[in-house]
């Protein structure tokens, strides 16, 4: 394998890296705004609607 194919791999490699990392980041983030509504707030919602 020729260097410069290499260093693309590497570089593909490293992208896809970055990447899973980046979406462990923004899931880990997510957590900490999930929020479940309460069978009361869920009426309240409803009503708010109509």
């Amino acid at each position: 394998m020729k260097a410069i194919a290499i260093k693309k791999e590497m570089h593909h490699v490293i992208d896809v890296i970055e990447l899973k990392v980046v979406c462990s980041i923004l899931n880990e983030k997510s957590k900490e705004y999930y929020y479940e509504l309460s069978d009361d707030d869920k009426v309240e919602l409803d009503s708010l609607k109509k």
